[in-house]
C-alpha cells in the first residue's frame, strides 16, 4: 500500500475541531465505521497514548492497538499501529484558514513481512480505494461533530 490522503475544511475553530478528533474515548459514539475503543494508556492524548479499536472491515470484526507518536498541539498529531506484517502511519494536520480549520489525514501502511509484501503488490490498489472511502467517511463524520452547533455544544462532547 502506499499512502492515501482525504481532507476538507470544516466550520469550526481549530481549538474545537482539535478537542474532537483528540477525543479518542468518544470515537465510537462519533465515528458510525468504528464499533468499540479501549483505552489502554492515561494520562491524556499525547504521544505514547494507546488504544484498541473495533471495526468491522471486509465483513469481519478487526481489532488493532493503536498509539500516538508525534504531536504538536493543535498542528498535528501522529499515530502508529503495526498488523499483518505491516507498519501503519496515520498523520492528522490542523490548520487555520477563513471560516473555519482545514484537516488533513494521510494514511500510509509499509510491508514489513515477505508475505505482507506480496499481498501489497497483489492487491493493493484495490486495498488503497476502500481505505480511501472509509478515512473520507470518518473524516466526514467528525465534521458533522465538529460543526454540530459550534458554541452551544455537543451532546457527545465529555
Amino acid at each position: 500500500m502506499s499512502s492515501v490522503t482525504v481532507g476538507r475544511v470544516i466550520a469550526a475553530p481549530i481549538d474545537r475541531v482539535w478537542a474532537v478528533f483528540t477525543d479518542i474515548s468518544a470515537a465510537a459514539d462519533r465515528i458510525a465505521g468504528i464499533n468499540s475503543v479501549e483505552v489502554l494508556s492515561e494520562p491524556a492524548f499525547g504521544p505514547g497514548f494507546r488504544w484498541r479499536e473495533t471495526r468491522t472491515v471486509f465483513g469481519r470484526s478487526a481489532s488493532e492497538e493503536m498509539w500516538v507518536t508525534d504531536l504538536e498541539a493543535p498542528r498535528f498529531y501522529e499515530v502508529a499501529a503495526a498488523s499483518h506484517g505491516t507498519e501503519y502511519l496515520s498523520r492528522y494536520t490542523f490548520a487555520p484558514v477563513e471560516g473555519g480549520t482545514r484537516v488533513s489525514l494521510t494514511f500510509s501502511g509499509t510491508p514489513v513481512s515477505a508475505t505482507a509484501k506480496v499481498m501489497g503488490r497483489l492487491t493493493g490498489w484495490i486495498a488503497d480505494g476502500q481505505v480511501g472511502k472509509m478515512l473520507q467517511k470518518d473524516l466526514d463524520d467528525l465534521v458533522a461533530v465538529c460543526e454540530r452547533a459550534v458554541g452551544e455544544g455537543d451532546p457527545g462532547d465529555r
